[in-house]
């Protein structure tokens, strides 16, 4: 599943987060090209947007088998005849791939449930927690489950072997072994190992001090907002009319919208910064709420992992603008600055 394919879709007014990927579906004696919708809510658009479930029934009568010599289509653009063709993808791989994407989407994919098993279990050794990660284990994708370390040179071994615990077997490159005690022992030196050289990264690189985190959460409210909004003033929604090119928009995340399908990935949190740094120029009573956060982490809640808490762009900017606003006597860098031409089609300054 690739999930660098970002995409969304807006019910009633509030965004929902989703990726997409290519996928062949059998349709009659055709092996038809087309683009897979999976969000956040459950939903998946294939031939039409519908719930999970029924989606799983309509794949099962339409999974491609990939025949040789059979024929391949993509809407107005091409079609072919395969010739020994092979594919990794079944009804049960892609239902399994659909499944993990929208509970990634929601922050809690089956690696990261995994992982949170394994933590439990190396912190007490005993079969009641060998069983929880044996079941979470299994609850990995089969494809995936050699990436779940993300370590290319021993795949998944020492997990399987802590899952499965000795006289069980693992598999690796294609080979099943014995997990005998000294092999056990071997996959608790591996974590244990891991985690000291975690340990000593940490200790080699001190997060820098903070104040206490503030959580910037996802409102919304259906009757308007309220007189004092307090630290929610800082959400891109926040109804702060921003003006970029001589154009005025409600709020940044208006703003965004109307300039994000022009901007190149690599200069989004360029573009943003930018935005940010025009709320607080044209609306400086805003600018004491954000400095009042002081030096605390900012959490910035939303559906997106990039700019929400997975990766926290808009947190880390606005702590940005916030340490600007310090240095530059409350002025955001770039105050000044002609917003004509300001952003271009690649969101990249002139």
């Amino acid at each position: 599943m690739a999930r660098g394919n970002r995409t969304w879709r807006d019910v009633d007014g509030e965004r929902i987060e989703g990726t997409w990927q290519h996928v062949f579906c059998r349709e009659g004696d055709l092996h038809v090209l087309r683009d897979l919708f999976i969000y956040a809510d459950g939903m998946v658009g294939f031939w039409r947007l519908v719930p999970f479930d029924e989606f799983a029934r309509d794949i099962a009568s339409h999974a491609p088998d990939l025949p040789d010599g059979g024929t391949a289509w993509v809407h107005d653009l091409a079609s072919w005849t395969f010739a020994e063709p092979s594919t990794w993808q079944t009804a049960e791989r892609l239902l399994a791939d659909v499944r993990d994407e929208i509970d990634r989407l929601n922050h809690r994919d089956s690696t990261t449930r995994c992982h949170l098993a394994l933590d439990a279990f190396l912190a007490r050794p005993d079969e009641t927690g060998r069983a929880a990660l044996h079941t979470a284990y299994l609850a990995i994708p089969e494809h995936k489950r050699q990436f779940a370390l993300g370590d290319m040179d021993h795949h998944d071994w020492p997990l399987q072997a802590l899952a499965f615990g000795p006289g069980g077997t693992f598999v690796l490159r294609g080979e099943e072994h014995a997990i005998t005690d000294e092999v056990h022992a071997r996959a608790l030196a591996y974590f244990a190992d891991r985690d000291e050289r975690v340990r000593q990264y940490e200790e080699r690189n001190p997060p820098e001090p903070t104040g206490p985190s503030i959580p910037i959460n996802l409102v919304t409210f259906p009757n308007g907002w309220p007189s004092d909004p307090g630290i929610l003033v800082l959400r891109n929604t926040f109804p702060s009319p921003v003006t970029v090119d001589g154009q005025t928009h409600a709020s940044v995340d208006e703003a965004w919208k109307a300039v994000e399908a022009t901007v190149a990935p690599q200069a989004r949190t360029a573009v943003m910064a930018k935005l940010l740094r025009l709320k607080f120029a044209q609306h400086p009573e805003l600018v004491e709420t954000l400095k009042e956060t002081g030096t605390a982490r900012l959490i910035y809640s939303d559906f997106s992992e990039f700019w929400g808490e997975g990766r926290n762009w808009m947190g880390r900017l606005l702590e940005l603008i916030r340490a600007e606003l310090f240095v530059h006597n409350d002025e955001p860098v770039h105050q000044h600055e002609s917003s004509t031409g300001m952003i271009d089609q690649k969101g990249i300054d002139h």
